[in-house]
């Protein structure tokens, strides 16, 4: 069942593709018998009209598994994919075990859950594959509180900057003061960290935290009784 094992050819991958083969082999002799069989002068009229709703019940009954031939054909044609890449499809990551004749099976990165997912689905919908990121790119927001001193502002600023500089892995691109609400004072500050591994960027993102809530509480500034700050990470 498998189309496409890790390291396949594509001609290894379109051998898999026998029992398609096999089925038009088997239409093509019964038209050719029933052809012959009329130019002998049996009268096949009848076998021709069965044949034909024969042909329309069964092209019903084959709409879904047709659907599901093209898009594996698309999906070898395209590669968005192979066996091994991390990928998240409706918000789930998974690890890329098998791409089969209909489906794709999936292993969620996390808890390990045996995902199978028509390749259909794969074909339609917004797959985001993770093995080819090269560069993780994250925005973050905090707020502190709305009667943090002027002075203490840029202290705050530094604070942010400062735990984002010295966190291992992580490149800081910018931060800046975004927003003032009656919640208190936005900031907003954006790094990268190299790569794909998603361990190392949550161990940047964890030294990032506690370099920012050390650096804060230093500085004497206070975090504003909000929701937990919001990550933005491509």
């Amino acid at each position: 069942d498998a189309l496409s094992p890790a390291g396949a050819t594509a001609p290894e991958a379109l051998r898999s593709w026998g029992p398609v083969a096999s089925v038009l082999q088997a239409a093509v002799w019964v038209v050719t018998v029933l052809a012959f069989l009329s130019a002998l002068g049996f009268d096949m009229s009848g076998y021709l009209t069965g044949l034909g709703l024969s042909s329309i019940a069964a092209a019903f009954a084959a709409q879904r598994t047709l659907a599901e031939v093209f898009a594996t054909a698309a999906l070898l044609a395209d590669r968005p994919f192979s066996v091994g890449d991390r990928i998240v499809f409706k918000g789930v990551e998974a690890k890329v075990v098998r791409i089969g004749f209909r489906s794709t099976f999936l292993a969620t990165t996390y808890s390990g859950e045996a995902m199978c997912v028509p390749n259909s689905e794969l074909v339609q919908g917004i797959v985001l594959n993770k093995t080819l990121m090269r560069e993780r790119r994250v925005k973050a927001r905090l707020h502190v509180c709305a009667d943090t001193a002027v002075d203490r502002l840029d202290a705050a600023h530094a604070a942010i900057t400062d735990a984002v500089r010295a966190a291992p892995h992580a490149n800081f691109i910018a931060g800046h003061l975004f927003d003032l609400t009656l919640d208190g004072f936005l900031f907003e500050y954006v790094y990268t960290v190299p790569g794909n591994d998603s361990q190392q960027y949550r161990d940047a993102q964890h030294a990032i935290n506690l370099g920012i809530v050390r650096n804060l509480g230093a500085a004497g500034v206070r975090l504003a009784r909000r929701p937990a700050a919001a990550f933005d990470a491509a």
